[in-house]
């Protein structure tokens, strides 16, 4: 199957300065949301509790979400290849947890009971 794989998908979302290696420290987690494998949407977590950091890192939010029709960071959108057991079936979330350094893949949201 092509596409990229999950790791090589967030090395090329910090090419794209979606995060900076330097804001690590007052980052949580990213989310990459997928359906049957093709990225969706892209979501940046703060930690909330390190809100006083923010300015000293340049983070603005406590999330920061891309998606295809709010790109203003150019990123792609690509399928992803199957590399976890199930993880092909639907929608799913990819959170990489900054902390410790892992990706964990659950049950997504439901993209077509958002938009009704």
């Amino acid at each position: 199957m092509n596409g990229q794989s999950v790791w090589e998908y967030l090395h090329e979302l910090r090419l794209k300065k979606v995060y900076k290696p330097k804001q690590r420290p007052v980052l949580i987690q990213i989310v990459i949301y997928v359906n049957e494998l093709k990225v969706y949407k892209v979501a940046v977590f703060a930690d909330e509790r390190k809100k006083h950091k923010w300015n000293k890192y340049n983070v603005k939010n406590s999330c920061e979400i891309y998606t295809p029709e709010s790109n203003d960071k150019n990123i792609n959108f690509p399928l992803l290849k199957n590399e976890l057991k199930g993880s092909d079936e639907g929608y799913k979330m990819f959170i990489y947890n900054f902390f410790n350094d892992d990706i964990t893949c659950f049950e997504g949201e439901d993209y077509k009971q958002k938009l009704f």
